[in-house]
């Protein structure tokens, strides 16, 4: 019998979701399980619809995150979100969150990000939840606190971790 754990781990493989992406209700404080994925939403007639910051409208969501316990959800590897918005609600613990709207890959009417009840940012900061000091603060987003979850870095990248310099990769551990 698969335990909950082990099915969640094995979303670490899932690279696209040709659909609508919806966790809800997840009651942990991080969801690192689809770190891997690239792409969602590519089959509009299964993307969920709602309407989006009071319009009348019907918009789809490709990517829905509502009332979770979360305090970040790693999507780093996130390059589109295709045929659909994004809803986030009732998320009052989410801090680290990327910038989900840079991934919209259609901007049209048809896309929006509904973002209700997530933390603030001066809320975030009070509590100490800020990104890694090499995360670029031109972004302002990350996906967690570590020096590998930046969205951008402030000066270099190497295998995936921020650096302050690349003079000497052997000083970071590399």
């Amino acid at each position: 019998m698969l335990s909950y754990l082990s099915i969640l781990n094995d979303l670490k493989d899932i690279r696209e979701i040709r659909g609508s992406l919806d966790i809800s209700g997840f009651n942990k404080e991080t969801f690192p399980y689809l770190s891997n994925l690239k792409t969602v939403g590519n089959d509009s007639s299964q993307v969920l619809s709602q309407s989006c910051n009071g319009s009348s409208d019907s918009i789809q969501f490709s990517i829905i995150i509502a009332n979770t316990d979360l305090v970040s959800i790693d999507l780093s590897s996130l390059e589109a979100v295709i045929n659909g918005g994004i809803q986030l609600e009732n998320n009052p613990s989410l801090c680290y969150l990327g910038n989900l709207s840079y991934y919209l890959a259609n901007a049209s009417s048809s896309s929006c990000v509904l973002d209700n009840h997530k933390r603030s940012i001066d809320e975030c900061v009070e509590m100490n939840m800020t990104c890694h000091s090499q995360c670029s603060s031109a972004s302002g987003w990350c996906w967690g606190p570590n020096d590998t979850q930046c969205v951008t870095c402030t000066n270099f990248s190497f295998n995936g971790q921020c650096v302050p310099d690349c003079h000497n990769f052997d000083a970071h551990g590399m």
